[in-house]
């Protein structure tokens, strides 16, 4: 069998890779959990805020509507002039 420095040396490198195996998946879950975090703030905000992306689709479509009733009516009274 081999010498007591060896056998130490082996031992505190089997140490350290465990330990590694414990404390960096354990820094990776953190930082997910991070992301997690500031995304579902992100999707509150979005929710909460009076401006949305859907109500702005609304305020468009809303215009784009107006626009084509005003054109559409001109159009009418433009082709009975005519």
């Amino acid at each position: 069998m081999g010498s007591t420095l060896e056998t130490a040396i082996v031992f505190s490198t089997v140490f350290i890779v465990i330990c590694i195996f414990i404390v960096l998946p354990l820094s990776v879950c953190g930082d997910a959990y991070d992301d997690f975090v500031e995304g579902s703030e992100e999707i509150s905000n979005y929710y909460d805020s009076d401006y949305n992306a859907q109500g702005f689709n609304f305020m468009l479509t809303g215009i784009s509507e107006n626009y084509r009733m005003i054109y559409g009516t001109l159009g009418d009274i433009l082709d009975e002039e005519g």
